[in-house]
């Protein structure tokens, strides 16, 4: 959905609206899945030079769990006030630079949906398997423990010299 900026006057412009984002690619987000049902309730106003979004949405994200890759939902709901300007000079790290004629509403919806995604995406109950087939789950010390118990094993196939060359720590 795009705005053109000169239909935005003094008095605010409201919006609600369902937006459909699930022709985005998700792939770029390993945690994301699925965008689906987003409702947005926007207000749209002009102040001299800038131009405040005040969005408001809803919605739920599938998302996939880094331990069990089951999918699962996760509503959200975020309220962002973003203050645009046509005016270079006025452009800061919160006053965004608007060089267009427009001003597109679903980039912003996704971005601030985007925000809510974890990098790392956890299914509610779902805990750290300890293992499985071919693999188990141990954490660094243990690691660190078998490595030196492993060094201190003598070697099998050394064992036949052990009796040509007896080896005494004491006399050393």
């Amino acid at each position: 959905m795009k705005i053109r900026l000169s239909n935005i006057t003094n008095e605010p412009l409201h919006l609600d609206e369902e937006f459909d984002l699930s022709h985005i690619n998700t792939n770029d987000y390993p945690s994301l899945v699925a965008i689906d049902d987003i409702f947005a309730s926007i207000t749209i106003s002009r102040d001299d030079d800038f131009i405040d979004v005040d969005i408001y949405l809803t919605g739920v994200i599938t998302l996939e769990c880094a331990y069990t890759l089951d999918h699962f939902e996760k509503e959200v709901e975020i309220e962002e006030l973003i203050t645009f300007t046509e005016n270079p000079i006025l452009e800061s790290e919160d006053v965004f630079y608007l060089d267009t004629p427009s001003l597109e509403i679903e980039p912003l919806i996704y971005g601030l949906i985007l925000s809510e995604v974890p990098i790392k995406a956890v299914k509610p109950g779902a805990t750290l398997p300890k293992g499985g087939e071919g693999y188990r789950i141990i954490s660094e010390d243990d690691y660190y423990e078998e490595i030196i118990n492993k060094q201190n094993e003598p070697n099998e196939r050394m064992a036949a010299l052990d009796d040509l060359f007896p080896f005494d720590d004491e006399e050393e």
